[in-house]
Order: C-alpha cells, then sequence, then structure tokens
C-alpha cells in the first residue's frame, strides 16, 4: 500500500480544500513519466494529446483559471484514496502533484 503525505507534499495524500471538506486524490507517484495521456479543458480548448509529462509540463505553464478547467484523461488507471475504485480522470489538484514532482525530478 502507498505511504500518504499531505496535500501539497507527495501524492497520494488526502488534505482539506478550502470548505474544510476532505479531498481525496490519486496515487501520482505511480504514473510512468512515459504513459500516454490527454490533457483536457473544460471549456472546450484543444486537447494536448501526449504523454504525463507533456500534461505536466504544459499544467505548469497555465494561468490559474486554466488550471482550475485542466483535467488529464488516462490510459491506464490509478487507485485513489478510500475509493475502491480506479480512476481514469485526474483533477487539478492531482495535475498539479505531477507538476510539482516534474520541478522536483528535474531540477
Amino acid at each position: 500500500h502507498p505511504t500518504v503525505y499531505p496535500m501539497g507534499g507527495r501524492a497520494g495524500g488526502a488534505g482539506r480544500c478550502r470548505n474544510n471538506r476532505t479531498l481525496i486524490v490519486a496515487y501520482t507517484d505511480d504514473i510512468p513519466w512515459d504513459q500516454p495521456a490527454t490533457m483536457i479543458d473544460l471549456e472546450g480548448r484543444a486537447p494536448i494529446i501526449g504523454t504525463i509529462r507533456d500534461c505536466a509540463l504544459h499544467y505548469g505553464l497555465y494561468k490559474p483559471h486554466a488550471r482550475d478547467n485542466a483535467r488529464v484523461l488516462l490510459t491506464k488507471p490509478i487507485h485513489r484514496e478510500g475509493r475502491a475504485t480506479r480512476t481514469w480522470l485526474l483533477d487539478p489538484s492531482e495535475i498539479a502533484e505531477l507538476a510539482d514532482r516534474l520541478a522536483r525530478e528535474t531540477n
């Protein structure tokens, strides 16, 4: 079972969002950088079709409003903390964890 870290740290942790509800996040540390993925925008902009690394890199360049509307569609589902089923879709907080991981690993 993966280690659980606090939000803002490494992936896989449950944190608190603004309204004090528990935020459930996926185990993003388990996703390989070369896994194919598609980043979509809820406002209907053109998707980014590439790898997880490409999606994390582009997410880091987005403005805050665009980050709030970004989602990543995976080609292989991953586990979420506190859920019995796996997920195919990453939320903005989980994409931010990938961007943070990319920054840590490239510096």
